[in-house]
């Protein structure tokens, strides 16, 4: 499914230290994860008798239809139909719930893009059956429609990228003043230290020493 893999295009995968890479991170493993199944479900749609049946008029997830797909005038026939709605219903429901998982892992209007698509597809299936558009005036819709929704959910993700990146960048600045902060701490240990020895040179002081490793504080005191 090209909107799956263009989801994993989308995924940049950092070193995990800040919580925008960390949910990067999340999001990349939740779409191998779902990346799979969904490979299996359109290999259970392309070995299917309907998908077979209907095929060759590329209103199934069709990214490139043909000028003869498109110039179609047939409608279709009582057992394209059935082919074609039996194949909606057994094969490509289960698909469809894997895609909505995926724009999940991103955001809800990840989530709403998707299923507007999926509505206006099966708006145009409608109009099939009821005989209001040829085979080829349903793959215009289709391929307009998922253009459509290709475009908007790039959008979104321009949207999203820019929000991680702002994340990602105030959360480093807060640690950089962290990290000052830490080190000002030790030095005015050192010079409380100094003025320590001086009025008891017996006595050994100690010293914290706070530094951050990746997302976590570690101090040490010696």
């Amino acid at each position: 499914m090209r909107y799956l893999a263009w989801l994993l295009v989308c995924v940049v995968v950092g070193g995990c230290a800040t919580a925008a890479e960390r949910e990067i991170q999340r999001r990349e493993n939740g779409l191998q994860q779902i990346e799979g199944r969904m490979r299996t479900c359109l290999e259970r749609i392309s070995n299917s008798a309907q998908f077979q049946q209907v095929k060759s008029r590329g209103v199934i997830w069709n990214f490139k239809p043909t000028l003869a797909q498109l110039s179609d005038s047939a409608k279709p026939t009582p057992d394209d139909l059935r082919a074609l709605f039996d194949l909606h219903e057994q094969f490509i429901s289960p698909c469809r719930k894997l895609i909505l998982e995926a724009a999940a892992l991103f955001t809800a209007a990840q989530v709403a893009a998707v299923a507007d698509w999926f509505a206006q597809t099966d708006a145009v299936y409608v109009k099939l059956a009821q005989g209001n558009l040829t085979w080829g005036q349903a793959v215009q819709a289709l391929s307009d429609s998922e253009r459509q929704m290709m475009a908007r959910s790039a959008q979104i993700d321009a949207e999203m990228r820019r929000n991680l990146a702002q994340s990602h960048n105030a959360e480093i600045a807060r640690r950089q003043q962290a990290a000052a902060a830490l080190s000002n701490y030790v030095y005015q240990q050192q010079v409380l230290i100094q003025n320590q020895q001086m009025i008891d040179a017996a006595n050994r002081p100690r010293v914290t020493n706070c530094q951050y490793v990746g997302a976590y504080l570690n101090c040490t005191t010696y």
